[in-house]
């Protein structure tokens, strides 16, 4: 059998391979790193920063989005209909694809200056317990969590998760235990129980010891935290910044020479914490 020209076993196949996808994880996927307004601002080039005369955040005096919509409008005028017309020469295949998109799909959206829109599948949603604030907006804005805090400690929070231990291996990209006060920082915000880190552990911040352990309570989970470079497997801070910088996620590719001294410095740190 047929259906708009597939096989009806090609469409079981396939039924089969996105059945595991669910709605929380497609949200994900079409999130954005780019969503946050002041991380974009410390890595976006001064010349865009220019164009877009953004050199702070709206909360920040920068100007608003009607002057900015202007700006970058007439910009895109310039710089991008000649663009378009390049790409007519272009042949068809990869390449052609990739610049397509670039120029009518990513560039077309510093104009609106939305990132990581999608559709809000939970809009006028009856459910109580979700909040108001989620069911009320059509579309959302969503943005990689790791540029907000890059362990996931705020899913793991709170009584009715009822979790008693929290074993942090940190390999985040970033200064070691900032992950850490990060999350005690916004469990204070939003009341939730998390164990007494006092702010002296920053003295460590360049040159951590590979493990600390910070006790829990009757609400509070105990949370033990081990930096992937610390003391026992550098000889100093400035090892631990060149390791950080050789091993650091955003480069491409990942060698398997690397894979695999990541993996030998992640099991020996296991190892040895078992001592201790």
């Amino acid at each position: 059998m047929e259906v708009m020209g597939v096989e009806e076993e090609v469409m079981e196949v396939m039924e089969v391979e996105v059945s595991g996808m669910d709605m929380v994880t497609l949200q994900g996927i079409i999130g954005s790193a780019m969503a946050d307004e002041q991380k974009m601002l410390a890595h976006l080039p001064d010349w865009l920063k220019n164009i877009l005369d953004i050199h702070s955040s709206p909360s920040e005096g920068a100007v608003d989005s009607q002057e900015r919509k202007t700006k970058v409008d007439a910009w895109m005028e310039k710089v991008l209909k000649p663009m378009r017309e390049g790409l007519l020469a272009l042949p068809d295949g990869r390449v052609k694809d990739v610049v397509s998109w670039v120029v009518l799909k990513l560039l077309p959206l510093i104009t609106e200056w939305k990132w990581g829109t999608t559709a809000n599948f939970i809009y006028h949603s009856p459910d109580e317990f979700i909040p108001e604030c989620l069911r009320s907006t059509e579309n959302l804005q969503l943005v990689d969590a790791g540029l907000f805090l890059n362990s996931p400690y705020p899913p793991f929070l709170g009584p009715r998760r009822d979790v008693d231990l929290i074993i942090s291996l940190d390999f985040s990209l970033g200064q070691s235990l900032e992950s850490l006060t990060l999350a005690r920082d916004y469990a204070v915000e939003v009341g939730k129980p998390f164990p007494v880190i006092d702010d002296t552990v920053l003295e460590d911040v360049d040159w951590p010891r590979d493990l600390y352990v910070f006790p829990g309570g009757r609400s509070a989970p105990t949370i033990v935290y081990m930096p992937l470079f610390n003391q026992r497997n550098c000889r100093d801070a400035a090892e631990v910044k060149s390791k950080m910088a050789e091993y650091t996620t955003v480069q491409m590719p990942y060698n398997q020479k690397k894979i695999a001294g990541m993996l030998k410095i992640a099991m020996d740190n296991m190892k040895n914490t078992k001592t201790n």
